[in-house]
């Protein structure tokens, strides 16, 4: 069977046509892959610095908490001797008035 060229011409154009619009879309596909798989290695990315950062504040508000509690238990420690001598030395109407009864 022969093909008259002008038939030859036709099918070379829908050829190429088709392989042009096959690699344009595989093009397509294979970038928007790229692209989703950057995005997503993006916000993996920012999901660790955001964690890293978050575990920072944590760990100081940690120790902030741990210097708060020390503080609070040397104050308490200093306070009763405080507390005691000035019962002890203040007139008896003033101490019944200041301190709240179970001081």
């Amino acid at each position: 069977m022969r093909i008259s060229s002008a038939d030859r011409s036709a099918m070379l154009t829908g050829a190429v046509y088709r392989y042009a619009e096959s690699l344009f879309r595989t093009r397509m596909i294979t970038g928007v892959r790229n692209v989703k798989e950057r995005q997503i290695e993006d916000k993996k990315e920012e999901m660790r610095q955001l964690i890293g950062i978050l575990y920072r504040v944590l760990a100081v508000s940690s120790d902030s908490i741990m210097i708060l509690i020390k503080c609070t238990r040397i104050l308490c420690r200093n306070y009763q001797p405080i507390q005691s001598a000035m019962k002890r030395d203040a007139p008896q109407s003033l101490v019944a008035n200041s301190f709240p009864s179970g001081w």
